[in-house]
C-alpha cells in the first residue's frame, strides 16, 4: 500500500491533538528508523551536534512547531508514519499485501478516502481476530495516516475488537483447549481403573501363593538358625584355646626384644661418640679453608642483594579512626584530606569521587608528578588506616619471587581481616615490571574476571627519573593514573590533621550490591571516545565498562567523559603514543562531550605532549 499526501483537514486535525500524544505515537517508532528520520532535521544550538541530547531536541522542536509545519515538515511526517507501520510487523505484512495502485493511475493520486482507501480497513477488519489488529491500532493508524474523516472507516473501527477483548479471547481459546484436554484425561483414568481393578484380583491370587512361599522359606531359616548356633558356639572355644597359645609366644617375643635393644643401644652410643671427634676435626679444618675466601665472597654479596631486595614495611596508624558507615562520609573525609594538603575545594570533590569509583570498580589506583608518593599515603591511611603496608621496589631488580613471596604473604594475611587492607608498591616503574609483574597480573585480571572478592586495593606509584621506566601497560588497563601536577592546587592553604579511616568488608560487598546499570548512552560514548586511549583489550573494557556504571551511580562529574578521559583514557594514550593531533575536534580544548572545559585534561596533554 502507497502513502498518499496529507490533505489540509488531515493536517488541521492532526496539528491540534495534543504534543504528548504525538509524542507517545512516535515512540512506537523502531527507534534507529526514528533516529534516521530525525536526523533530516535541522540541528539545534546548545548541544553537540549529533550526541543523543541534541537528537531528542531536534524532534521535540519539531513537534511542538507543527502549526507551523512546511509541506516539507508534513512529508517528514509521512515518513514517521511509514516507519511506525513498519514498526507493527503484522500490519506492515498485511499492508503489503493490500494494492492501492489504481489511486496513482494517470500521474496525478486520487485525493484521500477513496474506494481503496475505505476497503483498506474493511480489508484489516477481517483479521482482527486471525492476526490480533486490535481496535487501538487500527484507531492510531486511522488517527495519523492521511485519511479524512469518513463514518464507513470509523464504522469498521468500531467492529474490530479492542486489545483486552482479543486477550480475552484468546484466553477463552485456551480454556477450550483445557476442557478438551480434561474430557481425554478423564476418559483415559476411567480406563485405568477398570484395568487397575481387573490388575488387583490377578496380584491377589499371586500374593496367596507368595505367601505361601514366605511360610516355607520360615521354616528353612529356622532350622538354619539352630544349626548355626551349635556351630557358632563349637568356634568359641576352638578361639579361646588360640588366643591363649598367642598371649605366651608374644611374652617371649616381648623379652627377647628387651635384651636386643640394650645391646645395639650400647653398640650405637659408641659409635656416636667416634664420629662426633671426626666431625669435630673435619669442622676445624673446613673453618680455616673458609676463612681464605670470606673476604672476597663479601663484596659479591652485597652486590646481588642491591638487585634481588625488595624492602617491606607495614604502616600504623592512629589509635583514633573511622570506620565508614557510608560511601557519603568516605566522601567527606577525602575531600577533607585533600583540601588539608592544599588541593581547591572543587578539585579535591571531583578528584574524591573519581578515586571512589575506581575502589568500587576494583581497580588499581597509580599516582605520578611530584605529589604521587603523598597522595598515595593519604589515601591508604583515609582507606586503610590499620591495614597498610609498602612495597619499595628497587633498581634494576632481578629476583621476581622475592615479590611474589612478599605479595602472596600479604594477600594471606589481608584474607584474615574483616577490613579491606591496601598495599602501596612504590616506585612500581624502577625495575622491568615483566621481573616481578606475573603474580600482580594475576591478581588483577582475578579482579577482572570477578573470581575473588575484593578485600585489597593496589596504590602505584610511578617515578620520574633517569633509572625510570614506561609506565607498565597493565597498570593503564587496570585502572586510572593520575597525574598530581595536573590536579587543582591553591597557592595558599590551611594545614590540618589528616582524618584516618577504614573500610569494613561487609560494608564494602553492601555498597557493591546496589544495582547498578550500564549507563544507556555507554555504547555511543565508547565508540566516539574510546580512540584517545589506543587500542582496547579485553581487561581494559571490563574496568572501564564497571568505572562508567559506578561514575553514573556516583553522579561522580557533571561530565562522565571528562572524567574517564584525565584517569583512564588520555594516559593510556599518552604511553602507546597516540597522535592527539587528529582528535583536536573531539578534545574541543578540554571540553569533550560537555559544557565547560576540564582544565585538568588541558594541562595533562601540556605536560606530556607540548612539555615533555
Amino acid at each position: 500500500m502507497e502513502c498518499k499526501s496529507y490533505p489540509k483537514a488531515k493536517r488541521d486535525f492532526i496539528s491540534k491533538r495534543p504534543k504528548d500524544d504525538i509524542m507517545a505515537f512516535c515512540k512506537e517508532i523502531d527507534y534507529y528508523a526514528w533516529k534516521k528520520i530525525t536526523l533530516k532535521l535541522p540541528p539545534v544550538k546548545g548541544f553537540r551536534k549529533g550526541s543523543g541530547a541534541e537528537i531528542k531536541e531536534r524532534f521535540r522542536s519539531y513537534i511542538w512547531r507543527i502549526g507551523h509545519w512546511t509541506d516539507g515538515n508534513w512529508e517528514l511526517f509521512s515518513e514517521l508514519w511509514l516507519a511506525w507501520i513498519k514498526s507493527h510487523p503484522v500490519l506492515d505484512n498485511l499492508l503489503v499485501q493490500y494494492h492501492n495502485d489504481q489511486d496513482f493511475e494517470g500521474g496525478t493520486p486520487i485525493p484521500p478516502n477513496s474506494q481503496l482507501d475505505i476497503g483498506c480497513f474493511k480489508f484489516l477488519l477481517s483479521f482482527n481476530e486471525e492476526s490480533e489488529i486490535s481496535k487501538e491500532l487500527l484507531k492510531r493508524f486511522y488517527d495519523y495516516g492521511y485519511f479524512l474523516e469518513d463514518t464507513k472507516i470509523e464504522y469498521y473501527i468500531s467492529f474490530a475488537k479492542s486489545e483486552l477483548e482479543l486477550k480475552m479471547l484468546k484466553s477463552l481459546n485456551q480454556i477450550d483447549g483445557l476442557n478438551t484436554k480434561i474430557a481425554v484425561l478423564e476418559k483415559i483414568n476411567t480406563e485405568f481403573q477398570e484395568r487397575f481393578e481387573q490388575g488387583l484380583i490377578a496380584k491377589n491370587n499371586k500374593f496367596d501363593r507368595l505367601n505361601a512361599k514366605i511360610i516355607e522359606l520360615q521354616n528353612m531359616i529356622s532350622d538354619f538358625q539352630g544349626s548355626f548356633a551349635q556351630e557358632l558356639k563349637n568356634n568359641d572355644a576352638k578361639i579361646d584355646r588360640n588366643i591363649t597359645t598367642l598371649e605366651h609366644q608374644i611374652k617371649n617375643l616381648h623379652d627377647y626384644n628387651s635384651e636386643l635393644t640394650d645391646s645395639l643401644t650400647n653398640d650405637l652410643n659408641e659409635k656416636l661418640e667416634e664420629m662426633a671427634a671426626l666431625l669435630k676435626s673435619e669442622a676445624e679444618a673446613l673453618i680455616e679453608i673458609r676463612s681464605g675466601y670470606s673476604n672476597q665472597e663479601l663484596g659479591l654479596t652485597a652486590g646481588r642483594a642491591a638487585t634481588n631486595s625488595i624492602f617491606f614495611e607495614r604502616i600504623f596508624g592512629l589509635d583514633i579512626f573511622l570506620e565508614y558507615d557510608s560511601i557519603e562520609k568516605l566522601d567527606k573525609t577525602f575531600i577533607q584530606n585533600f583540601k588539608s594538603i592544599g588541593m581547591t575545594s572543587f578539585g579535591a570533590k571531583q578528584f574524591s569521587k573519581e578515586l571512589i569509583v575506581t575502589i568500587l570498580s576494583q581497580g588499581t589506583i597509580s599516582f605520578k608528578g611530584s605529589f604521587a608518593s603523598i597522595l598515595a599515603h593519604i589515601c591508604a591511611r583515609t582507606i586503610s588506616a590499620t591495614n597498610t603496608s609498602i612495597c619499595y621496589i628497587p633498581v634494576g631488580l632481578l629476583d621476581g619471587n622475592n615479590f611474589r613471596t612478599i605479595f602472596d604473604s600479604f594477600l594471606v594475611e589481608a584474607s584474615t581481616s574483616e577490613m579491606i587492607s591496601t598495599l602501596i608498591i612504590e616506585g612500581v616503574n624502577l625495575s622491568a615490571f615483566e621481573t616481578f609483574a606475573p603474580r600482580l597480573n594475576k591478581y588483577i585480571e582475578d579482579q577482572a574476571i570477578g573470581i575473588n572478592p575484593l578485600k585489597t586495593i593496589i596504590i602505584c606509584t610511578l617515578v620520574k627519573g633517569p633509572a625510570s621506566l614506561e609506565c607498565p601497560l597493565m597498570l593503564c588497563d587496570s585502572g586510572p593514573i593520575f597525574d598530581t601536577d595536573c590536579l587543582e592546587w591553591r597557592k595558599k592553604w590551611e594545614t590540618n590533621d589528616i582524618q584516618e579511616g577504614v573500610i569494613s568488608i561487609h560494608k564494602y560487598n553492601e555498597w557493591n550490591k546496589c544495582p547498578v546499570d550500564i549507563p544507556e548512552n555507554w555504547d555511543e560514548l565508547y565508540e566516539e571516545f574510546n580512540c584517545l586511549g589506543g587500542f582496547s583489550t579485553v581487561i581494559r573494557d571490563r574496568f572501564l565498562q564497571k568505572a562508567a556504571m559506578n561514575i553514573e551511580k556516583m553522579k561522580a562529574s557533571s561530565s562522565m567523559i571528562q572524567s574517564l578521559a584525565f584517569g583512564w583514557l588520555i594516559p593510556r594514550g599518552i604511553l602507546l603514543n597516540v597522535d592527539f593531533s587528529i582528535h583536536k575536534e573531539l578534545i574541543a580544548g578540554g571540553k569533550l562531550d560537555a559544557e565547560q572545559p576540564d582544565e585538568r585534561i588541558n594541562k595533562l596533554l601540556a605536560l606530556n605532549i607540548l612539555g615533555a
